[in-house]
């Protein structure tokens, strides 16, 4: 239950791959998918709510505006579109 979850968030935080996470707490594809995801989700929330702020002002007192992206890069895999491991990148 509750340390099967800690141990996928842990085997996540230490970048292990959603296979190896798969195989080392023998949960299944889908569960291990939920986890991530209701977990992403929960850690987006609590960062909405935090009064943090990026980009200050500049010289002539103007706010800085900040965009943040996000971009998944993997290396394609005979042109398929099934999931293949990647990294992700905010910039």
């Amino acid at each position: 239950a509750v340390e099967r979850v800690i141990g996928v968030l842990y085997l996540w935080l230490v970048k292990s791959s959603q296979t190896a996470i798969i195989q080392l707490t023998k949960l299944t594809s889908k569960t291990v998918a939920k986890i991530l995801h209701d977990s992403y989700r929960l850690i987006q929330a609590d960062l909405a709510q935090q009064n943090m702020e990026i980009g200050g002002y500049d010289e002539n007192g103007e706010p800085i505006v900040v965009e943040l992206d996000e971009s998944k890069f993997r290396k394609r895999k005979y042109h398929r579109g099934h999931h293949v491991e990647g990294v992700w990148i905010l910039g």
